[in-house]
């Protein structure tokens, strides 16, 4: 029976330390995402001077990754589901901001943003993502690790007191 109630624990430590871990690596992948959709719409209103909605789900049916889900979810989906992290709230606000800026309202007012003040913006969103995700990375790679290791081994002691 020990040995029985022992390898459970095991096994379970090792599923809960991976899970765990895959939760830093989620952040990472969210962010490394956000970087890319951050791209995306400069580019679109660059170029093309995109509305916000169209841009976001010009975005959301091309891109299977992390933020083409949330936005998705979020916007064409069940608007009361919150986003997946933390992060879902800075593309939130990075959204209304950019829906604030568009060039030129439905009724031809300008609006209150010129293009080297939404470049600005672009890039100032741009670099605070690159710091959280080079924070992100560290996490993953000193805690995740940590947690892949640690918690395994406590399974393995509880393993060995239980024999």
């Amino acid at each position: 029976m020990n040995l029985l109630s022992g390898t459970l624990i095991l096994i379970a430590s090792f599923i809960l330390g991976a899970s765990l871990s895959g939760v830093y690596a989620k952040k990472v992948k969210f962010l490394t995402d956000f970087l890319d959709f951050i791209s995306y719409t400069e580019g679109q209103i660059d170029f093309y001077k995109t509305e916000i909605m169209p841009l976001i789900e010009g975005y959301a049916n091309t891109n299977e990754n992390e933020i083409g889900k949330f936005l998705k979810k979020k916007y064409f989906g069940n608007a009361s589901e919150k986003g997946c992290l933390s992060e879902g709230e800075q593309v939130e606000e990075f959204i209304a901001a950019v829906s604030s800026m568009d060039t030129v309202s439905q009724k031809g007012a300008v609006s209150s943003m010129d293009t080297v003040s939404q470049k600005g913006y672009l890039n100032l969103v741009r670099k605070k993502t690159e710091k959280s995700l080079a924070a992100a990375e560290k996490n993953y790679s000193v805690k995740g690790g940590l947690i892949r290791k640690l918690i395994p081994l406590t399974g393995v002691a509880v393993f060995i007191i239980l024999l």
